[in-house]
Order: structure tokens, then C-alpha cells, then sequence
């Protein structure tokens, strides 16, 4: 007998890390050398996400991000020399990858995207509290302004 679709609990954080899960295998298994190079593009990435857990999926986003971007010339590359992805092999893979300076650039993509990641929000804290005490200035001398144009005592 089949439930209608109301019935159907929602997904929860822990069902969809494993449907992500399951769409890795299943592209690791249409495209082994793609799969293979991004691995290893993204392994600083991977490596967060898995033994820091949840609280580091944010700061894993960000450096995936950055190392897709440092990444891309070595897909592109693959995709360049074959014209497809699909079922390209790993020999394939290692070929493209000939030395370790292009994993390397995406690791250093990533890098940037970790201290982006840290530092953003300092900044950002630190502007805002910059902005807080011009207002307060600015509301202090407006309040002194008031009060000496309305003869008003000045109260400490």
C-alpha cells in the first residue's frame, strides 16, 4: 500500500548527508577520473567536514568553494583533452595531473578561503563597532545640542 506524500516525514540533516553521500558514489562511479581529481583538489575541504563535523560545515563551503575555483583549470584541462567527463579513466586523471603544482594551487585557493572564512566575521564585528560609536558620538553631541538649546541642565 503506498503513503501519500503528507505522510512523508521530512528530510532531516543526517538523511541528506547521506543522499549526498550516495550522488558522490554514483558520480565516482560514472566519472572515476574526475572523481579522483577532485578528491584530491578538495581534500583539505573533505578533511575539515569530516573531523571537525558540524560545526565546520560552513568553513568546509567556503574552502570548497575556493578550491573549485582553484580547481577549475585542471577539470577544464580534463574536459579539454577528451571533450567529456563522463567515463574518463584514472590514468586519464593522473595524466592531466602531471605534477603536484596543480593540486597545489587548489590547496592554496582553499587556504585563502579558510582565512577568508576566519577573518570575514572580525571584520565585519569590528566595523560594526566602529559604526556603533560614531552613532553614539553623533547622538551625544545632537543630546548636548538639544539640551543647551532648551536651557536644560545637562544631567550626568
Amino acid at each position: 500500500m503506498r503513503t501519500p506524500l503528507s505522510t512523508i516525514d521530512p528530510v532531516t540533516e543526517e538523511n541528506s548527508e547521506r543522499v549526498w553521500l550516495l550522488q558522490a558514489a554514483i558520480a565516482a562511479l560514472l566519472m572515476p577520473g574526475p572523481a579522483l581529481l577532485l578528491t584530491g583538489v578538495l581534500a583539505p575541504a573533505i578533511g575539515i567536514r569530516l573531523t571537525m563535523g558540524r560545526t565546520a560545515r560552513e568553513l568546509a563551503r567556503t574552502m570548497a568553494l575556493f578550491g573549485l575555483a582553484g580547481g577549475m583549470p585542471v577539470m577544464l584541462g580534463l574536459l579539454a583533452q577528451h571533450g567529456k567527463l563522463l567515463l574518463q579513466g584514472v590514468g586519464t586523471a593522473f595524466d592531466l595531473a602531471d605534477g603536484p603544482w596543480r593540486i597545489v594551487v587548489a590547496w592554496a585557493w582553499q587556504a585563502s578561503g579558510l582565512l577568508l572564512a576566519e577573518l570575514l566575521p572580525l571584520a565585519m564585528e569590528l566595523t560594526q563597532r566602529m559604526q556603533a560609536e560614531h552613532q553614539l558620538r553623533q547622538l551625544a553631541a545632537r543630546r548636548s545640542a538639544l539640551l543647551e538649546e532648551w536651557w536644560l541642565p545637562e544631567k550626568s
